[in-house]
């Protein structure tokens, strides 16, 4: 955007130096996929991605094959795995993984969205910067020479009287060491 003529665009830093380097650093992980990855990660918990809860779930499923296998061992020493109580103590374990797994995910998946709409709300909220627009301020030298040239002589002569001689339409000053005219 550029300024309209007679104007500058002006920028005010908002946060302290320390701020804007966390933030320029967080916006650079961003960009580098450091942060990105992490917030990739998030989306896909919170879109309930199943290639996520598939590696999160892996370990439970293991956990699950070993308990059924001791399940299996124990009914088998006895005989009976074509019994009810082996399928209802089978039946039983995959239930309560199943509970438990579909916990875990809601939990995740609540999570994840939490995360999500917290750092939203913490980079939107951000405003590292103030613009606006300042008016151009002119300086007229010819003026400044006008004025500033009867003091420069009353100076170099050593002659208060010449400070009379400022021009019309300029202003005078009256210190007080010396009379208003």
């Amino acid at each position: 955007m550029t300024a309209p003529e007679g104007y500058t665009q002006t920028q005010t830093q908002n946060m302290p130096p320390e701020m804007m380097q966390l933030l320029n650093s967080l916006m650079s992980s961003l960009n580098q996929g450091g942060a990105a990855s992490g917030i990739d990660y998030l989306t896909k918990l919170a879109q309930g991605d199943e290639d996520i809860f598939k590696q999160i779930e892996a370990p439970a499923y293991q956990q699950l094959e070993q308990g059924l296998a001791k399940t299996a061992n124990r009914f088998s020493g006895v005989g009976a795995q074509d019994s009810s109580a082996f399928q209802n103590q089978l039946g039983g374990q995959v239930s309560q993984m199943a509970t438990d797994l579909a916990s875990q995910r809601n939990q995740l998946q609540t999570g994840a969205i939490d995360k999500l709409m917290n750092f939203s709300e913490r980079m939107l909220g951000q405003k590292p910067y103030e613009y606006g627009l300042q008016e151009d301020q002119s300086f007229d030298w010819q003026e400044m020479i006008k004025i500033l040239g009867p003091i420069i002589a009353a100076i170099a002569t050593k002659n208060p009287a010449a400070l009379g001689a400022v021009p019309q339409g300029s202003t005078q000053t009256n210190t007080g060491a010396l009379p208003a005219r």
